[in-house]
């Protein structure tokens, strides 16, 4: 667990747990949260990831379902991923953020892919 704004408690995940829980048929929400700036730079994204704008978190959050988890990941796994996945636990969800970002799942072997929209349609 992570402090958020020096108060209310965030839950992470690791790259390793999240490996896991994605190994076993658990079924999973994941949430590329990665600001626009960051993600335009970038061709890929984590395998299995919907790219969702973290500015409009409180559009898209009705999309989701509080039937399974959601992991919320961005750049480096602090402010914008630990940010939206507060703002999701505040809803009802069962949301974590992902320790060290896309940057640590990569750095532990994560899958990756290329991002099917480029142009960043993404919520």
């Amino acid at each position: 667990m992570r402090k958020d704004s020096g108060e209310a408690q965030v839950a992470s995940i690791s790259p390793e747990g999240l490996a896991a829980r994605r190994a076993t048929a658990d079924s999973l929400q994941i949430i590329d949260a990665r600001p626009r700036f960051h993600l335009s730079k970038s061709a890929d994204m984590m395998e299995g990831a919907v790219y969702r704008d973290p500015d409009r978190v409180h559009e898209w959050a009705a999309e989701l379902t509080t039937d399974s988890p959601v992991v919320v990941y961005c750049s480096y796994g602090f402010n914008v991923g630990c940010a939206v996945a507060g703002v999701l636990r505040e809803r009802g969800f069962d949301a974590r953020f992902l320790d060290g970002g896309l940057s640590g799942w990569y750095a532990a072997g994560g899958s990756r892919t290329l991002r099917p929209d480029p142009q960043l349609s993404g919520r």
